[in-house]
């Protein structure tokens, strides 16, 4: 990995990494689904890569917001869309700060999707 370039160690932690950030650095003029959507690791057609982040959303709980932009999402919603946007490039390792805003039944549940447990992406 030392021989690598800012460029490949960046996309080898896209690929290998998912990460869930305490403020959740959401986009807020994007929909919950296309903020899933965005981090695709490879070049799906869109419709793709929206079916496949509606799925993670709703494994996690929110399919019903979707369509929803972030300021119109709760705390623990919000938190809900960036563990799906973590999870959208099936990672190896998943980073997070906390389960913060979620119950503890959320949380388990959202912490145990697994590519196995989520709708196929193709």
């Amino acid at each position: 990995m030392a021989g690598l370039s800012g460029d490949e160690l960046a996309a080898l932690r896209n690929r290998l990494i998912g990460f869930v950030f305490q403020g959740f650095n959401l986009l807020k003029r994007v929909t919950a689904a296309d903020n899933v959507a965005l981090p695709s690791c490879t070049p799906e057609a869109p419709s793709r890569a929206q079916r496949w982040a509606r799925a993670l959303l709703e494994r996690v709980g929110i399919g019903g917001q979707a369509r929803s932009l972030p300021n119109q999402m709760s705390g623990g919603q919000q938190q809900r869309v960036a563990i799906a946007r973590a999870l959208a490039c099936e990672p190896a390792l998943i980073l997070a700060t906390s389960h913060g805003n979620l119950d503890t039944h959320t949380a388990a549940r959202s912490w145990t999707c697994s590519p196995s447990s989520t709708a196929s992406r193709a």
